[in-house]
């Protein structure tokens, strides 16, 4: 009887092993993949808040890279990612208003998306360009500009920036929905 005993507690002793394995392998994965508790994705992303193209005015690209960020922070579902890393790449850029990024720099931090703009004066109107840059890519996955003519476009402008940022690597609403309208 002794003997049936000691194959049976060798098998239990190494399902127990092979499933804290798995177990070990699925918490891991889920790390690497980004998902949260929820079952949520989490996106690496960062937003540079350094441009030496302050207006007269006051008004900079460096204000609204921070208030996106706050937003996109605040929703719970992106990762900021801080870095030094310059934006602007040498590639040739025949026909573009905007920078390209370094992505090969970029690819060296953990940020999977990159946010860039600039806000530059014009007449009396302020124009604002962002672009959504996917790193690991290298393409543009998102790309506005607007007119912002008040002090109120200025305080809404960015929430809505995050809003459209959310929404289009969510493919949800996000949690902001509103908040340009509330300032």
């Amino acid at each position: 009887m002794m003997s049936r005993m000691k194959p049976i507690g060798r098998h239990i002793i190494l399902v127990m092993i092979f499933g804290l394995v798995a177990l070990t392998r699925l918490q891991h994965a889920s790390a690497e993949t980004g998902v949260v508790n929820d079952n949520q994705q989490r996106f690496s992303i960062a937003v540079p808040d350094f441009s030496g193209n302050s207006t007269s005015d006051g008004a900079s690209w460096s204000t609204m890279a921070q208030v996106i960020a706050s937003d996109l922070k605040a929703s719970g579902r992106f990762a900021l990612i801080e870095s030094n890393v310059p934006i602007e790449s040498n590639l040739p850029t025949e026909g573009r208003v905007d920078p390209v990024p370094h992505f090969d720099r970029w690819r060296g931090t953990d940020a999977k998306w990159l946010v860039i703009g600039r806000a530059t004066k014009q007449e009396q109107r302020l124009l604002v360009r962002f672009q959504l840059w996917n790193v690991v890519k290298g393409q543009q996955f998102l790309g506005q500009q607007y007119v912002l003519r008040s002090e109120d476009d200025m305080q809404r402008i960015p929430h809505l920036m995050a809003e459209q940022i959310f929404k289009k690597l969510t493919g949800e609403s996000g949690p902001s929905d509103g908040a340009a309208n509330r300032n």
